[in-house]
């Protein structure tokens, strides 16, 4: 997109963080390539020889706010059951969950991660990918049941390569497998990943600790419920991670 030659590295950027979170929605929505060459295109014309972020911004909310604005509906419904392949391949998966991580870290009062150090974080599957013997819990149907909830985002974070070997032995479903895992994930220099334990807090009346409550982090089960929970409070971070002029794009629902 010909922003003006003259354009700062300030106005660059924030150019740049408007096409991330479009490409985010768009990826989530399965949105095809071709359709986005088009959009950008158009959006291309408008954009030359713009040369101030307030230009930019104007249109942005113009134009790739109300693209995304129309879609919103649909993003809600599909969200709920998406899976971390749907960000393949493993290095936009790892980015997804790193973004949040950071926004989870922001709200917290503590310093981002940088792309470096989460590109040599692990994805662990929460509730795990073979349950040993193949015996699964009550609750499931089926193997594919089964399968329909192992891989939902929901069921996913990023852990150190270390704790995630640790943890894979922990596949008995008949045990105390989840609390086992909790035990590792406090170990974590994963905030996201350390708040799976229903224990974990630091200090008194921290910014993480109201995160924690405002957010509802709190599992001392692991089951399809508990996917289901995170999956939707991901849902919430979602919305303060890639934003449009600083704003999310679901903040006019929620003023209703």
């Amino acid at each position: 997109m010909a922003l003006n030659e003259g354009a700062t590295t300030d106005v660059i950027e924030y150019l740049g963080k408007q096409i991330e979170s479009f490409f985010f929605y768009s990826v989530s929505l399965g949105i095809q390539a071709k359709n986005n060459e088009n959009q950008f295109t158009r959006w291309a014309i408008k954009l030359r020889n713009k040369n101030t972020v307030d230009e930019v911004a104007e249109v942005i909310e113009q134009n790739m706010v109300p693209y995304i604005k129309e879609r919103l509906g649909e993003f809600l419904v599909k969200f709920p059951t998406l899976t971390h392949y749907h960000y393949s391949p493993l290095y936009r998966e790892r980015y997804i969950l790193g973004m949040i991580e950071n926004t989870i870290l922001s709200k917290s009062n503590f310093p981002i991660k940088g792309k470096d150090y989460l590109y040599n974080l692990q994805l662990e599957h929460i509730l795990p990918q073979t349950p040993k013997n193949e015996v699964l819990t009550e609750e499931f149907e089926s193997k594919h049941d089964y399968s329909s909830y192992v891989y939902r985002l929901g069921n996913v974070t990023l852990l150190e390569s270390t704790i995630n070997q640790a943890v894979n032995n922990f596949n008995d479903l008949n045990s105390d497998w989840f609390e086992k895992k909790q035990n590792e994930y406090k170990n974590s220099g994963i905030i996201s990943t350390q708040l799976l334990d229903d224990e974990f807090q630091i200090g008194a009346n921290t910014a993480l600790n109201r995160f924690k409550n405002d957010y509802g982090f709190e599992f001392k089960k692991w089951d399809k419920e508990s996917i289901n929970q995170r999956q939707e409070k991901l849902l919430n971070l979602v919305f303060e991670t890639w934003k449009f002029n600083n704003k999310p794009i679901n903040h006019n629902e929620k003023s209703n």
